[in-house]
């Protein structure tokens, strides 16, 4: 496994390149519904390198997408 920084590895299906920002979208997780995680090369306004989409159901992780 390859580790980009300290908290991203290389593990298989929801890998994420590297990056130097992570945009969260609510800030907060929602009782129900969904969060995503933005990652970008270039800080704030550079180029979207992976999304992820948490999505929760009664305040419990149900699922994570990647795209």
């Amino acid at each position: 496994m390859e580790w980009y920084g300290q908290l991203v590895q290389n593990g298989g299906g929801l890998h994420i390149p590297p990056h130097d920002y992570v945009g969260i979208t609510p800030p907060a997780a929602p009782t129900n519904g969904e969060q995503e995680l933005v990652h970008r090369i270039g800080g704030a306004s550079g180029s979207v390198v992976a999304t992820l989409t948490l999505t929760y159901v009664s305040g419990e992780l149900s699922s994570v997408t990647r795209s």
